[in-house]
């Protein structure tokens, strides 16, 4: 059990299956070992076999809160709502302060638009929802569905200061630190700097990181430093120090044929689309993008990246993802904003590996200068007609890039190149398998490639 505890809490979900099942073996009937199971079954998706290790429950008379979440977690993503209500109900009965449980109530009456129950929730656990950044962003989306735009922005501002006030970005950070983190968050302090917006607080961060960017060049160094300087290290990364309010009036879409979209896209499964932002919406994105420190996500291969929850909410965005709605009635107007991203790359190293998205339909666009990009040809994404299978869990079809490869290559995929292009749009089914493409980026902070994502509607597993 302290095995499977343990493989669990660093991703090792088969493993920690194993462990479990080993236990369980050992000591037939244990509710701890099932409750372990269960834990795993459901982070896989296998939402049956979690049920059906609860039907090997050796007393099934007593059941521990914890059971119960895990029992409305797997009815939940069998799409089962009233029998994960009353799980996840009942969890609450005998632990009023079960963050699973009500996080799962949220997200259940989120998706089915139950302004009564949710509002009653709300009115139970006030406290434990608005502490909360995953009730929160729920909260921020249904705002959004409903096309409030101001209580989305309103709720967005709260879940970014609780990401803050938890701690999430000094927890995230990865440590040792990349090079790429170092140099990219430097050089985009430096430029505030130069520009006046910095205060007392991030040009002391500035001053702090000149040591490490100093002796950065090697896109594989890491920095780790002990005791007071790794705090002081970690403080300065994962702060932020500047956050820009910047309005936008108008309309935030460029002038396109959206009928002729459409027609494309549902023949097709994919669209590319220029001239996506009006010229004062990418301005006001790409300055967005430029000054916010909202890069607190670093990924293997050097690119950086914000979160809805955590910052990247500028009012542009969210104005976006409900005209995109409004334009597009037949292929994103049913399905609701899920999640909402960008991701900015270093020059020296390349984009994001093979994998597909969990949404029904993915809008992926750049807003970095043409004259950044040194190769017109590359540069942008190449997507192949080839949808993930539907049994796949997220770690199969988002993560495991070698699996994905040999799928394509089974099924002699035909991949769709999109060169790169500023405020070009590539609009497709998210279960296809994309990738960046190779990339050749001028150097400079401000030449930095950098991609905007919007995720509608649930196709696949999340789990």
């Amino acid at each position: 059990m302290a095995l499977s505890v343990a493989n669990l809490e660093i991703g090792n979900i088969h493993e920690s299956l194993g462990n479990a099942r080993r236990a369980e073996f050992l000591n037939k009937g244990s509710a701890l070992a099932i409750l372990q199971i269960m834990r795993c079954q459901n982070r896989l998706g296998d939402h049956y076999a979690a049920l059906g290790a609860f039907d090997k429950l050796g007393d099934p008379s007593v059941v521990a809160p914890e059971m119960q979440v895990e029992l409305g977690a797997a009815y939940a993503g069998l799409d089962d709502r009233s029998r994960a209500i009353a799980e996840y109900s009942a969890a609450l009965v005998s632990d009023v302060r079960s963050a699973r449980a009500i996080r799962g109530l949220v997200g259940l009456h989120t998706a089915a638009s139950d302004t009564t129950e949710l509002a009653a929730l709300i009115k139970s656990y006030p406290a434990q929802i608005h502490g909360d950044i995953e009730c929160m962003n729920l909260l921020g989306l249904s705002a959004l569905d409903r096309r409030d735009l101001d209580e989305a922005a309103r709720i967005f501002r709260n879940t970014r200061a609780l990401a803050e006030a938890s701690g999430d970005p000094l927890r995230d950070l990865p440590w040792p630190v990349p090079e790429s983190f170092i140099r990219h968050d430097y050089e985009q302090l430096d430029m505030l700097q130069k520009r006046g917006k910095l205060d007392a607080a991030g040009s002391d961060a500035l001053k702090l990181l000149k040591p490490y960017y100093d002796q950065c060049g090697d896109a594989q160094m890491v920095f780790a430093p002990d005791g007071a300087g790794g705090q002081a290290l970690r403080r300065a990364l994962s702060a932020m120090h500047y956050l820009p309010e910047l309005p936008m009036a108008g309309r935030v879409l460029g002038d396109n044929d959206y009928g002729a979209i459409e027609e494309k896209y549902l023949r097709d499964r994919l669209v590319v689309i220029d001239d996506f932002l009006s010229p004062e919406a990418l301005r006001v994105l790409r300055q967005f993008c430029e000054e916010a420190t909202v890069w607190k996500v670093g990924y293997e291969r050097g690119y950086l990246g914000a979160l809805l929850a955590q910052g990247f909410s500028p009012r542009v965005l969210l104005a976006l993802a409900d005209e995109l709605r409004q334009a597009m009635p037949r292929v994103v107007g049913p399905h609701p904003l899920l999640q909402a991203w960008a991701f900015k790359y270093d020059q020296r190293m390349q984009g994001i590996n093979l994998h597909a998205d969990f949404a029904k339909v993915n809008v992926n666009f750049w807003i970095t200068p043409d004259d950044a990009c040194e190769d017109p040809q590359s540069g942008g994404m190449v997507v192949y007609n080839l949808p993930v299978p539907k049994s796949w869990t997220f770690a199969d079809y988002n993560s495991d890039a070698e699996k994905l490869g040999a799928y394509l290559k089974v099924h002699k995929a035909n991949p769709q190149r999109v060169p790169y292009r500023a405020n070009r749009c590539v609009l497709f089914e998210s279960n296809l398998v994309h990738i960046t493409d190779e990339m050749h980026f001028k150097p400079g902070y401000q030449n930095r490639r950098i991609n905007v994502t919007l995720l509608y509607g649930k196709a696949l597993s999340v789990d």
